[in-house]
């Protein structure tokens, strides 16, 4: 499998694995104070926290399929909207998915057209049984965005950082009840999940 045959397009977006040659727009991104409110447990970005994610997304992307995109719109496909991806949950045998984009492309549905793509990338191409996803609780968007996407709220569960909602979608679920992405922006701000 080559790097081109893990690129993933919908209307609007382009979904390529990261690369070392994101790493100074992911710091950026990552580093942004209303992006990490949900991720990273709010710690300060460094470079070596983002080097290292790279690495980690391009190793599972050679030994398992999957990793972490890259997403840009077509209409600029020089500037990173975001990052979403798949990776395994550490210490159990489930795939999450996760994704984050820039502050100023909240509320155009591109979270829900990104996150489709991937979900069916994971669950029809590589053939996963089953993803799962968490977000926090007062993150609504995010749910929103689970929600459009198919995947079905189960629980809320205590977790580092404090209580979460999880959500899962296996693929016959996905294949039967996902809704294909909106032309128009859902209501409020899509954004973020806490999974990174």
């Amino acid at each position: 499998m080559t790097v081109a045959d893990l690129q993933l397009t919908t209307r609007r977006l382009h979904l390529a694995p990261i690369t070392d040659d994101d790493v100074a727009s992911l710091v950026r991104h990552w580093g942004d104070e209303q992006v990490r409110r949900y991720l990273w447990n709010e710690q300060p970005v460094t470079l070596d926290m983002v080097n290292a994610v790279v690495t980690t997304s391009n190793q599972d992307f050679r030994t398992l399929g999957f990793g972490l995109w890259s997403i840009r719109a077509k209409s600029d496909l020089e500037t990173l909207v975001g990052v979403c991806g798949l990776r395994k949950v550490q210490g159990t045998g489930w795939v999450e998915i996760l994704f984050s984009l820039r502050p100023r492309y909240w509320g155009l549905g591109y979270a829900t057209e990104a996150a489709q793509a991937v979900l069916r990338y994971g669950l029809m191409a590589v053939g996963l049984e089953r993803i799962v996803a968490s977000s926090d609780l007062d993150n609504l968007p995010s749910g929103g965005v689970l929600r459009r996407v198919g995947m079905s709220f189960y629980a809320d569960l205590d977790a580092p950082g404090g209580r979460r909602h999880y959500w899962s979608t296996t693929r016959e679920q996905f294949s039967t009840s996902s809704e294909p992405p909106s032309s128009s922006p859902p209501p409020g701000r899509a954004g973020l999940t806490s999974s990174a």
